[in-house]
Order: structure tokens, then sequence, then C-alpha cells
């Protein structure tokens, strides 16, 4: 639904895949960026093209339409909700981990791609079922960052889809794996109260795979601890999981 705000609105297609799709089964530093994402670009020119509010922070553009789902694989129904997507004409796709639960990088790329196209702008975070799969030339690491790397207008700082910050249009988004292998929880918050804090936005979010025992409905455990939320309700961010 559209939620209108104050001068300028940002439409959020909230949707969760599993919902359409089969059902699923001490302080670190923040891990470093893989010998092979070095060249990746890393210096965003924050907000260019955007306009600023009467707060001098930079605005989305107006409509601006998100996807948020998680939770994908390859059935049917999670072509169905790449349909539903595109009809409803959203931007882009904010995607929170477990792509495939096949661990097959090769087939998710191909569903994403015959549904929304090769270049569409479909940003991803790492999820618990994908990291068997996520590293080596043909893992999932790089095709999600392909995906978006020659997109118009997309800009990323970090370790792309596991400890990063994207912006596009306007929006400022934060990609974490955070509770995943070995991603700890404090760095993650660290980085995530340092970077949300920081970024001149006015519509933010903070987007990860794992949760919670106690905002979720089965019976998983605590998996990425409290910080993370409260450093992302403390920087005005919305929080997407």
């Amino acid at each position: 639904n559209a939620m209108p705000i104050e001068k300028r609105k940002v439409w959020a297609l909230v949707m969760n895949a599993a919902a359409a799709c089969s059902p699923s089964a001490s302080p670190d530093e923040a891990p470093g960026r893989p010998a092979e994402t070095e060249d990746r670009p890393v210096t965003p020119e924050s907000g260019a093209g955007s306009t600023a509010d009467e707060d001098g922070l930079i605005i989305a553009e107006p409509d601006l339409k998100v996807a948020f789902i998680g939770d994908q694989g390859l059935t049917t129904e999670a072509e169905q909700v790449l349909d539903l997507i595109r009809a409803e004409g959203a931007d882009l796709i904010i995607h929170a981990g477990d792509l495939d639960y096949e661990g097959d990088p090769a087939a998710w790329d191909t569903l994403v791609t015959d549904e929304m196209g090769p270049r569409f702008p479909y940003f991803v975070t790492m999820g618990n079922h994908d990291s068997s799969a996520w590293d080596g030339p043909d893992g999932y690491r790089e095709l999600v960052w392909e995906r978006v790397a020659d997109v118009e207008g997309v800009q990323c700082e970090g370790e792309y889809a596991e400890l990063a910050t994207c912006t596009f249009r306007g929006l400022w988004f934060l990609l974490s794996a955070v509770g995943i292998d070995d991603r700890t929880k404090t760095s993650h918050a660290d980085f995530i109260a340092e970077q949300c804090n920081s970024a001149p936005y006015r519509w933010k979010v903070t987007n990860w795979h794992q949760n919670q025992t106690e905002i979720q409905v089965g019976d998983k455990n605590n998996e990425t601890g409290w910080r993370v939320y409260e450093e992302s309700r403390a920087c005005g961010a919305i929080i997407s999981t």
C-alpha cells in the first residue's frame, strides 16, 4: 500500500516470499573485503542528482517503490512473487537472503534474469542457506554483485551483501550478514551505528536475514542480538529482515 508523507513519498511493496514458497527450514573486527572484490567501487557520490529537505537531508525520489522479499526458492511461487513485483511497478528489490535453498547460484541468477531482466536493481543480503555456495568464481557473491554493479545510480561501499551500505535514487540502505558464520553481532552493530548515524538521508533501511526468537513465529534461537535493532532504531532506519 502507498503511504503518503509530507512533500515526498516512498512506496514500499512489502512481501515475504516465504509465504508463497515452500517452507524452509567477544567482539571481533568487522569482516574484511575479500581479495577478489578489491576493485569494486567504494566511493559513492552520496545523493548525486537528489534533492534535500528543509533539514538538509537527502530525500528519495518521489513515488520510489521498494519490494522487500526473503527466503525465495526456485519454485513456481517464487516466479509469481517476482511477477507481482514487476506488475506493481517496483523500482528496486531488497532481498533479505536465502536465495534458493539449493546452493545453485546459476539457477537463481537465471530465475531473476528471466523474470526481471539482467540489470534490474536487485540488491541482496547474504542468508545462512547461501553461505555454502557464496565464494568462488561461480558463487553467489560474484553474481549478486554483478547484478547491480553497472546499474545507473547505484553506489555501494563495503563488503557487498555482507557488510555494506548502498544508495539508489535517494534511498540509503545497509546490508548485513550479522549472525551468519563468524560474522559477529558486535562488529555489525558498530558498523550500523557508525554508518547509519552519519548518513545524511531522510529514508534509511537496514536489512539482514537472521533474527531473534521473540520477533518470529518459529522456534529459532536468538541469532543477531538486540543491538543491531537498537542501533537501527536510534538512527531512524526502517528495519527489514
